[in-house]
This record gives structure tokens, C-alpha cells and sequence, in this order.
């Protein structure tokens, strides 16, 4: 696929591919949108988030399944929301977040997967203009959003549906530098949220790791931990010890690619469970771990293990044409890594683009294979073996287990 470079056009598609707390949240053990709930009984209920682009606009569909066997998905019969809307699954429930409306939708959802709306609420009144993807549901009393327009938390009940308070990021500013952010994660009474500093019109980045540290019961900024060893977070997971590991991919190599940065390679790095700071004495170059020219998102498996996005042997980043390719072309592979002692070896499923990051359900690798145009699959990792999923038209955004 070749593109014509359209400086505007990058700059949205970029901010919502690359950006985006990765449209699919957080791991089940980080609270994020494939979380499943444990006390929710009866037959499977699984989300599918999805989005169509048309001439007209897009649009995003909230898609409910039984199970995750091999089946394509008929969009007639699934919810439709503004196009850069998401749906997150969580007590049981199915929540929308309508970016047009600012409205959170509650639904409870029926043993035939009918939706029935609970509650609603809207944050229009709180200055911003629309929603990015950093929600976190910490219990069933109490979630966050982190507002990256107006450098806030967000307090707010998924039970009751009500606002509840909000604390300010003042201390995230830079002047001339946006945040870019991927993904909240819980450990203990702490919220940790890797981002990055970025004037994405450029391709200018602060060249550095960053994880902002959140009291989880009032989303209190305690401090702001930075690694200069990479840059740009894209991604991260917490292990099983309570160590957050943090992807630096380079803003999935636009950043090295295009912009007029000095950046090392992509590294993997992490904070180890309690720390305000960086391990020093733990570094994994991801170049020369995956033999990749650049990497892109992350996901974290049980028993020390991951997955990330890696190009594909013999592409040259530095021979692609433009951003837009570079995020959207199928030229990435599917890779599993170890993060104790580190290696890496292919899954071995088809090419993938580089946008939207995995996610787990059920302690298996949920993989979405994106298409810009066309349909979507999902695959399902166990034991090293992928199988192919869903099929939906558009791209595929989100996985969550409603019950």
C-alpha cells in the first residue's frame, strides 16, 4: 500500500492508532477492558468492540458473543455507537463511552445477550472534548478516567453512575509536548500509567520512558518515575511479582522513522513492585532480543512472558514511505518473548498491522489481526498454538468477558 503523505490526516489516524492507551485497556489483572467478573454466573458473554470507515465517517460497533469459536460476526445485530466510542466489560455489565455524547452507558446484559440500559451519565461538563482510552475500573464502587486534555483524574462510580471527584495532573505539563498514554495498571494501592511526551505534527518526542504514579483511592499524582535508556511508552503489563514492565517502541517507530530524534532501540524496562523508580540493572534491548528493526505493543502472559509486535524479517523502517504505512501496512509479526531470561520466537500467524494493541481474556492471548479495509480477525493464543477466532467487518478494537 502506497499513501500520499497528508500531514493532517497522519496526525488523526497516528494520534488514535499510536496513541490511544491502546484501544483494548488493560490486562484482566490490571482491572482494563478484558476484565472479566467473578462473581457474574450463567452462560459465556464476551464483547467484541469494532469500527468501520466509510466515506461518511466511521462508526464503532459493540458486538456481543457466547464464546469466542471461530464465527463471523453480523454487525445488524450489535449495538452502534459514534465512531470513536468504546465499550469496556466489567461487574457483569457492558459500559459505553460515546465520545460525541461524553455519555457512559451502563447495560445489563440479559442470558440471551439482549442489553438492557441501567444508568447513564455524562462528563460534558469537565472541560474536554472527548474521550481517550483511560479508563481503569478499580472495584465496583470506584473507577478513573485520566483526562489527557485537561490533566486530570476523573473519579467516578460504576455502581451508582455518578461523578465522584477529580485531581489534577497539573504537574504532567510541558510546554510544547503533549501526553500520549496506553494503558492504566493497578498494583496494590497504587495506578500506574506509562506515557509519553509527544508533538506528533513533527514527530518530536521528550526521548524518555515515562510512568505516572496515582493514589488509586483519590488519583492523587505521588510522583513521575522516567527512564532515559528508550522512548516513547508503548505499552506495558504488570508480572506476576507486581513488576510493571514498560515497552519503549519509539511511538511503534514513528518516532526513529520520521522524526528529527537521536532515539536508541526499542528497550523493555520496568519498576519493580513498590519502587517510585526505574530498575537500573534491568534492560532488554528489543532489537537485537526479536532481530526487528522496531517493535510495537505489548502484552503481558502469565509465567513471565509476553508478546509483542516485531517487523516483519527484511522490512527496513527506514524504507518506509510514511507514517500511515508504517502504522497501517500488514508488515508486523506476532512475537512471544521471555522477560526473565529473555528470547524470542515468532507465533507464526499472517502479517498484522501495527495499530491497536492485544489483550488477554480468559488467560489466553487475544491477537487482532487488523485490516484498514476488509474484515478483522481475531486469533486466540494457548500454549503457542494461535486458532483463529471472530471475524468481524472493519477493524477490531477491544475483547472483553462480560460473564
Amino acid at each position: 500500500m502506497h499513501l500520499v503523505f497528508n500531514p493532517r490526516l497522519s496526525r488523526l489516524l497516528l494520534f488514535f492508532a499510536l496513541a490511544g492507551c491502546g484501544d483494548g485497556g488493560a490486562s484482566p489483572s490490571d482491572g482494563g477492558t478484558a476484565a472479566a467478573d467473578a462473581g457474574a454466573s450463567g452462560d459465556g458473554a464476551y464483547v467484541v468492540g469494532s469500527r468501520i470507515r466509510t466515506p461518511d465517517g466511521r462508526a464503532f460497533y459493540a458486538s456481543l458473543v457466547p464464546d469466542l469459536s471461530a464465527r463471523e460476526i453480523d454487525l445488524s445485530a450489535s449495538l452502534e455507537l459514534s465512531g470513536f466510542a468504546r465499550s469496556y466489560a466489567f461487574d457483569g455489565a457492558l459500559f459505553t463511552m460515546d465520545s460525541e455524547s461524553l455519555q457512559i452507558v451502563r447495560y445489563d446484559v440479559a442470558e440471551d445477550l439482549g442489553l438492557t440500559e441501567s444508568d447513564r451519565f455524562s462528563m460534558a461538563g469537565l472541560g474536554f472534548t472527548r474521550f481517550n482510552l483511560g479508563f481503569l475500573f478499580l472495584d465496583r464502587e470506584q473507577a478513573l478516567y485520566f483526562d489527557d486534555e485537561n490533566y486530570q483524574v476523573v473519579r467516578w462510580n460504576p455502581r451508582q453512575m455518578v461523578i465522584e471527584g477529580s485531581a489534577s495532573l497539573d504537574e504532567l505539563l510541558r510546554e510544547d509536548f503533549e501526553i500520549d498514554l496506553f494503558s492504566l495498571h493497578r498494583v496494590g494501592d497504587r495506578v500506574l500509567v506509562p506515557f509519553a511526551w509527544t508533538f506528533i505534527e513533527d514527530f518530536r518526542l521528550v526521548p524518555t520512558v515515562n510512568v505516572a504514579i496515582l493514589s488509586a483511592s483519590t488519583g492523587e499524582l505521588l510522583s513521575v518515575a522516567e527512564d532515559d535508556r528508550c522512548a516513547a511508552a508503548g505499552g506495558a503489563f504488570v508480572g506476576p511479582e507486581g513488576d510493571l514492565y514498560v515497552l519503549g517502541d519509539n511511538g511503534a517507530g514513528a518516532y526513529s522513522v520520521f522524526g528529527d530524534n537521536d532515539l536508541g532501540p526499542p528497550c523493555l524496562v520496568r519498576i519493580r513492585a513498590g519502587a517510585d523508580d526505574f530498575d537500573p540493572d534491568y534492560y532488554v534491548d528489543m532489537r537485537s532480543l526479536t532481530g526487528a528493526g522496531e517493535v510495537a505493543r505489548i502484552v503481558g502472559l502469565p509465567n513471565g512472558q509476553a508478546a509483542v509486535r516485531a517487523l516483519l524479517p527484511g522490512v527496513d523502517p527506514v524504507a518506509v514511505e510514511n507514517p500511515l504505512q508504517l502504522s497501517l501496512d500488514e508488515i508486523w509479526d506476532w512475537t512471544f518473548i521471555d522477560v526473565t531470561v529473555p528470547s524470542a520466537r515468532s507465533l507464526g500467524i499472517p502479517p498484522s498491522a501495527a495499530t491497536f494493541p492485544p489483550v488477554t481474556v480468559d488467560g489466553q492471548l487475544a491477537l487482532m489481526r487488523e485490516a484498514f479495509a476488509g474484515v478483522s480477525t481475531l486469533y486466540l493464543v494457548e500454549d503457542g498454538v494461535a486458532r483463529e477466532s471472530v471475524t468481524v467487518d472493519g477493524e477490531l478494537l477491544q475483547l472483553g468477558r462480560i460473564r
